[in-house]
């Protein structure tokens, strides 16, 4: 199992980063296996940002949240390829 993260979990200073440093600290205990893979922050495809703020802004409609997107999963996807 792999905890993926995008800051540093040993030098979290609180709130979001807290709460992820918590969160595998957590899982650490209860999964001897877990693997730590941090510091993983791919830059957003400057397009789906874009569209997004266009939905938001001068649509009035829901934006989409482009940093789950397909492409940023799979650039994740390929930083692990390429460490393990």
């Amino acid at each position: 199992m792999i905890f993926i993260s995008n800051i540093d979990i040993n030098n979290s200073k609180g709130g979001w980063d807290g709460l992820g440093s918590k969160f595998y600290e957590l899982l650490k205990l209860r999964y001897s296996n877990l693997n730590l893979l941090e510091n993983v922050n791919p830059t957003p495809i400057w397009f789906e940002k874009f569209f997004s703020v266009f939905l938001r802004k001068f649509l009035k409609k829901r934006g989409d949240y482009f940093f789950y997107s397909n492409r940023i999963l799979k650039n994740v996807s390929n930083i692990f390829q390429d460490i393990s």
